[in-house]
């Protein structure tokens, strides 16, 4: 399916291997990827509700990336950076969605200079951050 990322279903964890102690730390990483990504993401029924990564009605949580899936996950894929602590994307947008950029910060740095690249800038970026064209 890797050339169809639109047909993919995508998923962090599920009922195949449930586990006593969920996996908390940079599970919400997770989610931000798949939901801002292309392909049908799946949420595990214990991590939204027996594990309370759902977090309705805050801006952060599996509720809040729900609702920017739907509201702005739409076209093209684009990989502007990465390396082993940072990844930022953009989705192109369409006519029904706006598009999106993401960023993902697998460290506790909250500052980079990334370099001659599309983030050619002093930047500062929490755990992760979606913003919005």
């Amino acid at each position: 399916m890797y050339d169809r990322p639109a047909e993919t279903v995508t998923f962090v964890e599920n009922h195949d291997l449930a586990r006593d102690k969920s996996i908390i730390h940079d599970k919400l990483l997770a989610y931000a990827f798949i939901l801002t990504h292309e392909g049908y993401p799946c949420v595990f029924w214990q991590d939204y509700f027996n594990w309370n990564l759902g977090q309705e009605g805050n801006h952060s949580g599996i509720a809040a990336l729900v609702r920017v899936h739907e509201k702005y996950a739409g076209g093209s894929t684009r990989i502007l950076y990465v390396d082993d602590d940072l990844y930022v994307m953009q989705r192109d947008g369409n006519d029904a969605q706006r598009g999106l950029v993401l960023v993902l910060n697998n460290t506790q740095q909250l500052e980079w200079n990334v370099g001659a690249n599309p983030m050619d800038r002093h930047t500062s970026f929490s755990a992760f951050l979606v913003v919005l064209l």
